[in-house]
């Protein structure tokens, strides 16, 4: 059921913490002073934001905390989706009329919720269609053609989309009442 853009592969990644939840409305309002979403509650994750925002947030938080803060590659992010389950199967989810609230979502065997279904979540890198391509390929490809990675499916995807192996992408200019993001901390090496 893979699409011809899933490859399995080897890939080496920082160590990393990821947030619980997705970032909510309340957590984004605190930090940047608006809302964007459409389904406005302060538990629910914020949506509807663009690329630049969700980058705005993290490089602020990291500012405030001293911490690195980022969207995840979407190597961090398929390796944190499948590691509080060991890689099996999620729970069955469907479609809804809005996104849930952050706390109302599967949580899994690692205490993170809504990892698939409730809003895709923005990724820090851009999309190709194979990720084994070499550098100038890529280069070459990313010249014509810019959209964003999304993971994990929304509240209104449909099945084939809810799983962690597949790979979403987007405008990076137009902001989507289905797409969130969540924070994932980097540790600094120490010295």
């Amino acid at each position: 059921g893979r699409s011809s853009d899933e490859v399995i592969r080897t890939v080496s990644m920082p160590a990393f913490w990821v947030s619980q939840t997705e970032v909510t409305q309340a957590q984004f309002q605190a930090l940047m002073g608006f809302n964007p979403s459409r389904f406005r509650d302060p538990d629910r994750p914020v949506e509807n934001v663009l690329i630049t925002e969700a980058l705005g947030f993290c490089a602020m938080l990291s500012a405030i905390d001293g911490r690195s803060y980022r969207l995840p590659d979407e190597d961090m992010w398929e390796f944190a989706c499948r590691s509080g389950e060991g890689g099996a199967a999620l729970p069955a989810v469907g479609i809804d009329s809005a996104p849930r609230r952050v706390e109302d979502t599967h949580r899994d065997s690692s205490g993170i919720h809504g990892m698939i279904g409730n809003v895709a979540e923005l990724c820090g890198n851009a999309y190709v269609p194979d990720p084994r391509l070499p550098p100038s390929e890529v280069a070459r490809y990313l010249r014509r053609n810019l959209e964003v990675i999304v993971r994990g499916g929304s509240w209104d995807s449909p099945r084939f989309e809810l799983r962690p192996g597949f790979r979403g992408r987007c405008d990076p200019h137009v902001a989507e009442d289905t797409i969130g993001f969540r924070v994932f901390c980097v540790p600094e090496k120490p010295n």
